[in-house]
């Protein structure tokens, strides 16, 4: 998930962030790793977070696409880390 430079290498990190909530929200549920992996594919397949948002609001964890915010002044889509959410 993390790779390149600049906006892609934190693009990526971010990605990584929601990817690890939903891997803590999943944790002991029998379909938890296949649900993983199919939202790891969802955050490989759109540059701008929307297939993630899509994914994760049909695996039932709708609550982590507040993760997901408009990037400033990109146009795009900016995925929050857990910790940028706390602050």
């Amino acid at each position: 998930m993390i790779k390149g430079y600049s906006k892609t290498r934190e693009r990526g990190l971010r990605v990584f962030g929601v990817l690890s909530a939903a891997a803590e929200r999943l944790r002991g549920q029998a379909r938890g790793a296949d649900i993983l992996r199919q939202l790891k594919a969802d955050a490989l397949r759109s540059e701008d977070g929307s297939e993630l948002v899509a994914g994760l609001r049909s695996s039932g964890l709708g609550e982590l696409t507040a993760m997901v915010a408009p990037g400033p002044g990109s146009g795009g889509v900016q995925v929050m880390t857990p910790e940028a959410m706390a602050t």
